[in-house]
């Protein structure tokens, strides 16, 4: 046998391929299943131009170096009436909705993992209201204040 058959026969059962297939059929579910959820369309952020100009600067302005693909998941529900964006942090799963149609822009947070002795997800509603730049502010306001946790110090010690 050459080394160029006994080649392809290795890399036929090597584990590194499979674990790449195995990756594109569980990322393959994971769409089927968001988009069955949200009874949308999953899209890329260049597509939100379809839906509105002023959404696509604002996803891009709060996304790492602009790269919304990589860090945000977006869906489209009923062909752009309107969009789900979803995106992750450690601790919380974090779900914009906007309607040009309806005027409407709102976010809700949801844990990621239940709490010691819970079996459900916690959640809250973060700010919403017209789909306007202001309600924009305030909902990435609101995310920001979200995350942020209690410092450990005692400030009633410093003079």
């Amino acid at each position: 046998m050459s080394e160029k058959e006994k080649s392809s026969v290795n890399n036929a059962t090597d584990p590194k391929e499979k674990l790449i297939a195995d990756k594109t059929e569980v990322q393959k579910s994971f769409i089927e299943r968001l988009e069955s959820h949200y009874n949308g369309v999953l899209i890329k952020h260049e597509d939100v131009l379809k839906f509105s100009k002023d959404l696509y600067q604002w996803l891009y302005s709060i996304s790492r170096y602009g790269n919304v693909d990589k860090t945000m998941i977006i869906l489209s529900v009923d062909n752009y009436d309107y969009v789900v964006i979803l995106f992750y942090t450690a601790e919380n799963t974090y779900r914009i909705t906007a309607s040009v149609k309806s005027n409407y822009l709102g976010c809700t947070v949801s844990t990621r993992k239940p709490r010691v002795g819970e079996w459900w997800d916690r959640g809250s509603d973060l700010p919403d209201g017209d789909f306007k730049y202001k309600t924009w502010k305030k909902i990435v306001n609101g995310i920001v204040s979200y995350e942020m946790k209690n410092l450990q110090i005692d400030k009633t010690k410093i003079e």
